[in-house]
């Protein structure tokens, strides 16, 4: 038996069973630090194999972070960026001294550098930084710390470097555009991850250590930085919390082409998190329903952002899973090439990818095989769809279009209205008169 297993052994209890099987007993092998619930320190996840299969594309990357993708062959491209990376960051130390004092020693620089380096490597907390991941793996801890280390300094020092100076020519990554962007996006990958909190630890015990250390600001400002993700927004995610007290998921909502068609109106929403989405229910006969949200832009980045951010929650948040309702949202309200342009000439939509049907082609399938539990978008839809079978508002919607369809109809409706009540004035004068 393996040492660290527990062996559990189970006979069959019944006299006829022992008869048949006289000399067997059932022996089944249970490892002693087997875990039989998620830790709470879980918070990167490798993706779920079902949406992997839809589109592999989204979860390939050109660069390794963590342990993950450690070690695979066609990734090894970079581990020499890595290592030029850490060589550069360890200088940074060096600057300092240099700045404050006359001694040049080579061997002594060397020197403070390897100190400096090993100083970083202490820094990390191995079990901790295992902790974080959901999968076990079978590295020692000096191969683990030492693939940590490289690879947050590689992510420290290109937040750092781009911070200075986005468009350095001589950079290995930032001189070329191509390799910047797929590195930018490479860094969003569920499975290209490094917890936080490590980083962070990390930088700030570095930072003192530079050169102009006030010229770099925090770690989150770094991040929010060179992200790829456009206008970046924080969620009030405590507000949409307080919308999952007893909701279900939705079932099933109108286009917004049929929405508009029943007198909808669409409306931007300017500086609003993308999650909040506002409806002002109107006043039928008086003024319309208005659906209010901000812009959502779709390029060619959208889908591999997106699809890694639903694999996040449907891992780390099943019960809060904001993107994947607001996804689902969008996905129940575009079911045609015209449900995109009627967005796009309202602007609440930007179309970066030229053709209508591939957005709607897009929208549509990013929830395949994503779970639903609850939805904070629920009384929306619900709100909508009552509003779009409510008789009244499909009626003035009809009126509105043949009698106001374009300036000429409604001036002539307008016109014809006065020359009625003219009419029906005189007539009046007239039998008064009698």
């Amino acid at each position: 038996m393996s040492p660290g297993r527990a062996l559990t052994n189970w006979k069959y209890g019944s006299t006829s069973r022992q008869t048949q099987h006289p000399h067997v007993e059932l022996t089944i092998d249970i490892p002693d630090d087997l875990e039989t619930s998620m830790q709470d320190d879980f918070c990167i996840y490798s993706v779920p194999p079902t949406l992997r299969q839809i589109y592999p594309e989204a979860y390939t990357q050109v660069i390794s972070i963590g342990p993950i993708h450690y070690g695979k062959q066609k990734l090894q491209a970079m581990q020499i960026q890595k290592l030029r990376y850490l060589k550069e960051f360890c200088k940074r130390k060096m600057l300092k001294v240099n700045k404050s004092s006359s001694d040049h020693d080579e061997i002594k620089e060397k020197e403070i550098e390897r100190e400096f380096s090993t100083d970083l490597l202490n820094e990390i907390n191995v079990e901790e930084m295992r902790r974080c991941y959901a999968d076990n793996f079978e590295f020692c801890s000096t191969e683990f710390v030492n693939m940590i280390l490289l690879d947050s300094v590689f992510i420290l020092e290109l937040f750092m470097r781009h911070h200075k100076d986005s468009k350095n020519q001589k950079d290995f990554v930032l001189g070329k555009p191509w390799l910047r962007t797929d590195v930018q996006q490479d860094l969003v990958l569920l499975e290209n991850q490094l917890p936080f909190s490590s980083l962070e630890k990390l930088y700030n015990f570095a930072k003192p250590n530079f050169v102009n250390e006030k010229d770099y600001p925090s770690l989150l400002e770094l991040t929010v930085i060179i992200s790829p993700i456009s206008s970046p927004r924080i969620p009030k995610y405590r507000t949409l919390r307080k919308c999952y007290i007893s909701l279900i998921y939705i079932g099933s909502l109108y286009s917004i082409t049929k929405l508009h068609q029943a007198g909808l109106k669409l409306k931007p929403a300017q500086n609003k998190c993308f999650l909040e989405i506002g409806f002002e229910p109107g006043i039928t006969c008086l003024w319309r329903a208005e659906l209010q949200f901000p812009c959502f832009e779709v390029d060619d980045t959208t889908e591999f952002v997106v699809r890694n951010l639903m694999a996040l929650e449907q891992c780390h948040y099943p019960y809060e899973t904001y993107i994947c309702n607001y996804i689902r949202l969008w996905d129940l309200l575009i079911d045609t090439a015209e449900d995109v342009d009627l967005l796009v000439e309202k602007k609440n939509l930007v179309n970066g990818l030229g053709d209508g049907a591939t957005v709607a082609n897009l929208v549509n399938k990013l929830c395949n095989q994503i779970a639903e539990v609850q939805s904070c978008y629920y009384p929306l839809s619900k709100d909508l769809n009552e509003y779009y079978e409510h008789c009244g508002n499909q009626t003035m919607a009809i009126l509105r279009k043949v009698y106001f369809g374009d300036l000429w109809r409604g001036t002539g409706t307008v016109a014809a209205v006065l020359l009625l009540i003219l009419t029906i004035i005189q007539a009046a004068c007239s039998i008064l008169q009698l």
